[in-house]
């Protein structure tokens, strides 16, 4: 199913609904399930009125390892047989030169 955004409206709707109506149905009537709408009574707070998490939510912990001695990457090679294989290697983040691990 496709994901369609929850509108302050809908929210206002299934609140006043709430009062006189199961969750089930309040929630039917604003026109989102009845998950979304125990999320709603867990925080009332509008759509837009929300903080919206945007990128990483939990630190990396190789960072330290990325940025100080070296990145690993991996390139794509053509054997002898003419088949391709990626091809691990070490780029050191102090140079630019690329370091084989050794041959396949």
């Amino acid at each position: 199913m496709a994901y369609k955004p929850i509108t302050d409206q809908q929210v206002r709707i299934y609140m006043t609904d709430l009062q006189k109506h199961s969750q089930r149905t309040a929630a039917a009537r604003a026109g989102f399930s009845e998950r979304t709408a125990r999320r709603f009574n867990a925080d009332p707070t509008p759509p837009s009125k929300r903080k919206i998490l945007l990128g990483r939510t939990v630190t990396d912990p190789l960072e330290g390892y990325w940025e100080n001695d070296l990145k690993l990457c991996a390139f794509y090679a053509m054997n002898q047989s003419g088949s391709i294989i990626i091809v691990p290697v070490r780029v050191n983040a102090e140079s630019t030169e690329i370091c084989d691990f050794g041959h396949i």
